[in-house]
């Protein structure tokens, strides 16, 4: 049986070259009773260990606040999130308890972030805590999912590692699709970016496809993608003296119908 439910993340960093997963536990409040600064990383970035995470998990006697911003916000940092794309899975029984606005938190990583996204499992939470948790997994582009007991724990938790584990492309069904071929220049010299590619639907914006060069290998970034109007952002990582600086683009491309389309991200 479980015991009483902590807020726990679940960091997954994506290494498509490696097709593996990478994962940090965050057991919060569990070490120090009210302290908002109690956030432990139980167990480094390193492939998956079921047992391991079971472990950890079982030792731990809950008894302190819910940092849930502060939480999102070391794991963000932990996988690089201004570098790659990371994936975090948040799994809470309660609110935010330090005075902090996980919402917002959520929406400022999503905009500082190469492709930041946080799945979030509510465990028998009431409709106000429903409310928070959702709105961080729709302000980064990830599913909500409530659970109020053991079995629909387990159920959104095989969800939401099934989403983490999905690839990026999207799948050609019986719709119409095209392809959409990005590729960025700065000052008229072809330049490595990273692509994310978003459609607004029923769901909320969602990411649909995304490129990083350091998988490319020199490839280009195409998708196959149904017909339709979508947004691209674009990231360009450079060095000016001996600080990185990088510049975002952002555009809105239309996906016609049985066609190689090519955009071109300029870049001043």
């Amino acid at each position: 049986m479980f015991k009483k439910l902590f807020p726990v993340l679940l960091a997954v960093s994506m290494t498509c070259a490696a097709d593996q997963a990478m994962i940090v536990l965050d057991g919060s409040g569990s070490m120090q009773g009210g302290d908002c600064n109690d956030i432990e990383v139980l167990i480094p970035l390193s492939k998956i260990d079921k047992n391991a995470v079971l472990e950890k998990v079982k030792a731990i006697t809950p008894k302190g606040k819910t940092p849930i911003s502060d939480s999102l916000q070391q794991a963000a940092k932990k996988l690089h999130f201004t570098e790659d794309k990371a994936t975090v899975i948040l799994i809470s029984d309660g609110k935010e308890t330090c005075d902090a606005d996980p919402c917002a938190t959520a929406k400022e990583l999503e905009k500082q972030g190469i492709d930041f996204t946080a799945h979030v499992i509510g465990f028998n939470v009431d409709t106000n805590t429903d409310k928070q948790l959702a709105c961080i997994a729709n302000a980064t582009g990830g599913e909500y999912f409530s659970a109020k007991n053991a079995d629909d724990l387990n159920s959104a938790m095989k969800k939401a590692v099934k989403k983490v584990m999905e690839k990026t492309t999207t799948k050609v069904t019986g719709e119409e699709h095209g392809e959409l071929e990005l590729f960025a220049t700065k000052n008229g010299q072809r330049v490595e970016a990273v692509f994310k590619i978003k459609q607004n639907n029923e769901d909320g914006n969602k990411t649909v496809g995304s490129c990083y060069p350091k998988n490319l290998a020199g490839k280009k970034c195409v998708h196959q993608l149904p017909v339709g109007t979508y947004e691209v952002r674009a990231t360009y990582q450079h060095k000016v003296g001996d600080r990185n600086k990088r510049d975002k683009q952002k555009l809105e491309v239309t996906v016609k119908p049985n066609e190689h389309n090519t955009v071109e991200v300029e870049f001043k």
